[in-house]
């Protein structure tokens, strides 16, 4: 029977060196965000969300969308939105869209280039408006979940 170990477990270290707390034992953190749309959002247009702090490990987290779509029939301009940061903006969720009601849902789970990934620097969270037709008022609502020291 063979034995197989993870990368953690067979990354060399070095004498009086540990693993980083975000690999091994460190605290969950939440960064948690909210807006209300104005309803003159469109596409490419990019909302700040929130800060993660240089050396976070993004392991989850969940959103809250209003109806995005004015007319509420999800055909006319559906609205998607996708959520990451600059250079990766659909890391953490792509085209979101809660075109015909409120959508809550889980993101930057197993599967999205966010899980797992260690902010190199302070790294601001956005959504970028891919479509529009959203209406004023809409909730976005959510949080990060992520491992620090």
């Amino acid at each position: 029977m063979a034995t197989f170990k993870s990368d953690q477990l067979t990354t060399p270290q070095t004498p009086g060196s540990l693993v980083h707390a975000n690999a091994a034992g460190g605290r969950l953190r939440v960064a948690y965000f909210s807006y209300t749309t104005s309803g003159t959002e469109v596409a490419n247009d990019v909302i700040e969300l929130c800060k993660l702090p240089a050396k976070a490990r993004i392991v989850g987290g969940s959103i809250h969308l209003d109806q995005m779509d004015k007319t509420g029939d999800g055909a006319t301009t559906p609205t998607t939105i996708d959520i990451g940061w600059a250079g990766a903006t659909n890391a953490i969720a792509d085209n979101l869209g809660p075109n015909t009601g409120p959508v809550d849902t889980d993101i930057a789970g197993p599967g999205t280039a966010a899980f797992g990934a260690e902010m190199s620097a302070e790294t601001t969270v956005i959504a970028t408006v891919v479509a529009s037709d959203i209406p004023a008022s809409a909730a976005i609502k959510g949080l990060l979940i992520y491992v620090l020291d």
